[in-house]
């Protein structure tokens, strides 16, 4: 029999770094229940709606030992940027948390900044927030497309509410890439407080896979007609350099450059080296 629960775990982000399949891993564990759908959004989007309301997204069994959602835009502090152009005012999540569930335990997913802010700049393109016409150059001070990777200074206004040992920081390239994944699962396991000897099915599966040029450009058509185009044009037209949506190596170098002192202040921060 199933009842609403309080959540005893949050992975608060970040977008574009893996949450997707770590949650797909987590949910499989016999002794987890998470939230549906994945991302509630309720500190950032739906508070007004009332904790009532986010805690009857927890339907949980009795052998449940731990309570969780995925909802990878809580990380993000953006009151403070121009950045949070295409966004509502947010407010200070943290805070809210701390409020309601001052015990729970929080994972964090860190990516190499320059690869986060690119693949969010193709997702807002498929979103069609973005023009595909725009360069990333043009619109990084949209949609947290840069932002978003301030990870340091992210991290230490949710150290203001929380202390250190309640996060899981894991780090993309290091934590969520090849063999390392399976101490990776256990290790969150364990610091969810859940048997850490589970291992679940389709570890190498992909999640958001990036689209193809033909189908980011797509987007900016009514439905009917890009299912038309989907099914209609011929392969060979659909994999034509003719739709391909650049991003320069100047302006990979320029987001390298941006995001440099960000990475030497995590890296104190975390005290650890990162690999990008």
């Amino acid at each position: 029999m199933s009842s609403s629960a309080q959540p005893t775990f949050l992975c608060i982000g970040i977008q574009k770094a893996g949450t997707s399949w770590l949650y797909r891993m987590v949910e499989q564990h016999p002794e987890v229940c998470c939230a549906d759908p994945k991302e509630p959004h309720f500190f950032n989007r739906h508070y007004h709606k009332g904790l009532d309301w986010y805690l009857a997204h927890f339907q949980c069994e009795e052998q449940t030992r731990a309570v969780g959602e995925f909802t990878p835009d809580y990380l993000w502090v953006r009151d403070a940027h121009s950045e949070a152009r295409g966004f509502e005012a947010t407010p200070d999540v943290p805070a809210r948390v701390a409020e309601h569930f001052p015990d729970v335990q929080l994972i964090v997913i860190l990516r190499d900044p320059v690869s986060r802010a690119v693949s969010s700049y193709f997702h807002h393109i498929g979103a069609n927030r973005v023009s595909p016409n725009r360069r990333i150059s043009e619109v990084g001070d949209q949609w947290g497309i840069r932002s978003m990777g301030h990870y340091a200074e992210h991290l230490e206004r949710w150290f203001r509410y929380f202390p250190r040992e309640r996060f899981q920081i894991l780090i993309y390239e290091d934590d969520l890439t090849g063999d390392a994944r399976v101490d990776t699962l256990s290790n969150v396991f364990r610091h969810i407080g859940v048997d850490d000897n589970f291992q679940p099915e389709h570890m190498d599966a992909r999640y958001n896979k990036r689209r193809s040029p033909f189908d980011y450009r797509l987007s900016r058509l009514p439905g009917r007609l890009q299912h038309m185009a989907r099914k209609y044009v011929p392969e060979v037209v659909k994999q034509s350099r003719f739709w391909d949506i650049p991003v320069s190596e100047d302006e990979m170098e320029e987001l390298r450059r941006y995001y440099a002192p960000h990475n030497e202040r995590l890296a104190h921060l975390l005290d650890r080296e990162l690999p990008w």
